[in-house]
């Protein structure tokens, strides 16, 4: 396992941080990013991981209340393997742990005001992933109606669901829909790119969308 950590003059003082080779086995998740964090994560890159029977792969989580500071931004996976993974990409603004995580001010989807309480979620690349006994959904994408995730670019990868699979919450948050087979379900997102793609057996479309304003195929 390697992690490297280097200044960088990009947003002031944050670090850029580098994590590469790396295996994970059960847990919530493969490589995890939230829900609290003192002062965001920016410019991070994950290589060349496997990830085995994790119940979500690479997850970022948030919720109203993390505050104007909690920013995950400019983040890219690649090269990462898979393996029965019951959603291998989940991005969820409405987590709900903690005391008061399952607050009407944390679950609502309305449209609340934007303020100091408010975090954001910015530009994310997934490329050259391979997952394998897939589940729930290929990937689950929800942003707050008044803070939608900026960019989303899936590139050159390949999602393949198990040929019997069971059924549940792609994540954790209040009040989620049951998921089985579904592809990739994203919610209060700008912009949503997708290149290279495969999805071997899902049911239903390759997208599900709602408010999201632009979305991107290229086979």
């Amino acid at each position: 396992m390697i992690v490297e950590t280097f200044q960088s003059n990009i947003m002031g003082s944050l670090h850029k941080l580098l994590i590469r080779n790396c295996w994970m086995q059960y847990g919530h998740g493969g490589v995890v990013l939230g829900s609290e964090m003192a002062g965001g994560i920016t410019n991070l890159k994950v290589e060349r991981c496997l990830f085995d029977s994790t119940d979500r792969g690479l997850r970022i989580k948030t919720r109203r209340g993390r505050g104007k500071l909690a920013v995950i931004d400019n983040v890219t996976f690649s090269d990462i393997v898979m393996k029965g993974v019951l959603t291998p990409l989940v991005m969820n603004m409405f987590y709900f742990c903690d005391p008061d995580g399952k607050t009407e001010y944390v679950w609502s989807k309305e449209k609340l005001p934007v303020d100091n309480r408010t975090p954001h979620l910015g530009k994310f690349t997934f490329e050259r992933i391979e997952a394998s006994g897939i589940e729930y959904a290929a990937g689950y994408f929800y942003g707050l109606p008044e803070m939608k995730i900026d960019e989303i670019n899936i590139i050159d990868s390949s999602f393949s669901f198990k040929e019997e699979c069971g059924e549940g919450t792609p994540a954790m948050m209040s009040f989620a829909e049951i998921c089985s087979k579904r592809g990739f379900i994203c919610k209060n997102v700008r912009k949503v790119n997708i290149s290279g793609v495969n999805v071997y057996g899902a049911e239903g479309p390759l997208i599900e969308k709602e408010g999201v304003e632009e979305v991107n195929i290229n086979e």
